[in-house]
This record gives C-alpha cells, structure tokens and sequence, in this order.
C-alpha cells in the first residue's frame, strides 16, 4: 500500500497530489473496486462502471457515442479518400450460440488487452504533455461487441 512504485501510493500520487491517499482507498472500497486488508488493496475489478441510473454513465454514453458518430461520419464525407479516423468493425451472422460464446470471449480478450495498451501510453503522454501550451486535442478510443437473433436489434 505505502512506498515506493509499484505502491498503490506511488499510483495515486502519479494522478494527483490534491487527493489523499486514504480517501482514494476509501471510495475504491466503498465502490466494491477493491477489497483492503491491512496493508494489501487488491482491485476486484478492471474498470469502473457506474449504475444504469449515474448521471456519470449518462454523460459517458453520450460522449463515447457522439464520438463514435461523428469519427464515422467524418470518414464517410471524406468518401471517395479514406477517412482520417479508424472505424472498423466485423460482421457475421447464422451463428450458433457456442459460436457468440467463443467469438464474445476472444473479442473481450483482444480489446481489453489492446485497450489496456492505448490507456497505459495515453496516460504516458498525457503526463508528458500536460503542461505544453498547445496540448489542447483530446482522444477516444473505444471497442464493442454486440450480438442478437437475426430479426432483433
């Protein structure tokens, strides 16, 4: 808990030296994102999702939609040129059930794992360019799978 790197108080001062250690504790326990006991805090989860009824998850949705939105629709007014925004996506039907099984478990496999690199550099370059005066662009990158019975959704 307390130390040097990799110390969840190494980590916390990484992000911000205006929170207290205990309170950052405190609300990752009281979220159920990690369990404390004495000095070990192990995160029980990967990420942070807040309840249906958050005006935080709100406000994401809205965000990471609309970004979603206008990188596709951005690559299409630039047609017959290849947009400047990767926006890719497979698509497969007449599959079974073992199938959308196996396929879900694959994709959340590969995405979280190249999420988990583009967050660990974006974070890299966000602490490297914080302070420059023309680190004004922001970033998204973002994954989904969705499955249904043909005829649905």
């Amino acid at each position: 808990r307390l130390g040097q790197a990799p110390s969840f108080q190494a980590i916390v001062q990484s992000i911000s030296l205006d929170m207290h250690l205990r309170t950052v504790q405190d609300e990752l326990a009281r979220l159920g994102l990690a369990d404390v006991k004495g000095d070990q805090i192990h995160l029980t989860s990967d990420a942070y999702l807040p309840a249906a009824d958050d005006a935080a998850l709100m406000s994401y949705f809205g965000a990471n939609v609309g970004d979603h939105a206008a990188a596709a629709a951005e690559n299409i007014l630039a047609a017959p040129n290849p947009g400047t925004h990767l926006e890719r996506a497979v698509h497969y039907n007449r599959l079974s059930a073992d199938a959308i099984q196996e396929l879900n478990a694959l994709s959340r496999s590969c995405l979280t794992e190249a999420l988990s690199k583009i967050n660990a550099r974006a974070a890299e370059l966000q602490t490297r360019d914080q302070d420059r005066e023309d680190a004004y662009e922001r970033f998204r990158a973002g994954a989904f799978v969705y499955q249904a019975t043909e005829g649905e959704g």
